[in-house]
């Protein structure tokens, strides 16, 4: 390094004599070769410097560690930055000015949001590997439990995908109640993304966490039986038509009597003529009774039924003269 130093002084007097040209302060001149030479030799110091610094850090593992873990999270933080930054200012507004509806409703359940919380996740997942001075073991802990994270926002990001085709597709179903279906799969997506979970978390196989379930598929059942009836009760209100959204029901037995506003997997809700609000659960509508006006609503009338009542002693056969007075009436 020395000699470099000496040779490029050398080289750098050589060439101002040769150039001929002067910076006007004495003992410095800096024609195009000079300069070049002292940008080298600026440089040398510099990648110098950085390598006696780095020969340090490798002689303490610890540090090295540290600071693989902290330009890790640097890095992760600015995948993050940079996705949000290209949806908010490029995706977002491209889907707002479009006329199809669907992509509203991913803006509006946020998924596009939330799947851009797993970009740094990968990042996490397979840059700490990377980082030196780790012991394959924490690389291994680390890994599950980000793969655990990275599970859960799959799943999160797929129900409300889910929801947000759900809102769209009540929409044109003209009131039917479609939503417990949507919950359904909302239900089977955690349920699998839960046996996931437990499976990275913990580095064991999905088929034999399965394999166990079955000593405690009687407690499942217990657990989920107000489910199991909603949904049983949600695919018959679906399949005979019984109750739509913005049909007038009375549900005397429950206090509900006004408009249904949602239809869900477990309730249905009823706002009353009152503005209160009363919640039916789904299977009370097929295990007991109910009435729907919306048959009435339809047909554009009501029929009203009314007693009369006649005394028996007023009825009489009728005279030639009522006869002919009743005739004059236009009935």
């Amino acid at each position: 390094y020395e000699h470099n130093r000496d040779t490029i002084q050398r080289q750098r007097a050589g060439g101002s004599q040769r150039s001929g040209w002067s910076t006007g302060i004495p003992g410095r001149s800096c024609g195009p070769r000079p300069c070049s030479l002292l940008t080298e030799m600026m440089f040398q110091d510099f990648t110098s410097a950085v390598h006696s610094y780095w020969e340090k850090l490798e002689q303490n593992p610890l540090v090295m560690s540290v600071a693989g873990i902290i330009l890790l999270l640097l890095v992760a933080y600015m995948v993050d930055w940079l996705v949000k930054r290209l949806l908010v200012s490029f995706i977002m507004p491209l889907i707002r000015h479009t006329k199809s509806k669907w992509d509203d409703a991913l803006l509006e359940h946020n998924v596009l949001g939330k799947a851009a919380r797993l970009a740094p996740a990968f990042v996490i997942y397979h840059g700490i590997a990377l980082v030196s001075g780790l012991s394959d073991g924490i690389t291994q802990v680390v890994q599950q439990i980000v793969g655990a994270a990275i599970i859960f926002l799959i799943a999160n990001t797929l129900a409300a995908l889910v929801n947000a085709n759900g809102e769209i597709f009540s929409k044109l179903a003209q009131g039917r109640p479609f939503q417990a279906y949507f919950q359904v799969v909302n239900i089977l997506i955690y349920l699998v993304a839960l046996v996931l979970f437990v499976a990275e978390l913990f580095n064991k196989s999905p088929v034999v966490l399965l394999s166990g379930l079955g000593a405690t598929t009687a407690v499942l059942g217990f657990v989920f039986r107000d489910t199991l009836l909603s949904f049983v009760a949600s695919l018959q209100i679906t399949w005979y038509d019984m109750v739509r959204v913005g049909d007038w029901i009375e549900v005397p037995n429950m206090g509900a009597d006004g408009d249904v506003l949602q239809v869900n997997l477990l309730t249905v809700m009823v706002q009353n003529w009152d503005k209160t609000i009363t919640t039916v659960p789904t299977s009370q509508l097929t295990s007991g009774s109910f009435k729907n006006w919306r048959f009435m609503s339809n047909a554009g009338g009501r029929r009203i039924k009314r007693a009369l009542y006649v005394d028996m002693g007023s009825i009489t056969f009728l005279t030639d003269e009522q006869l002919k007075r009743f005739g004059k009436s236009d009935l």
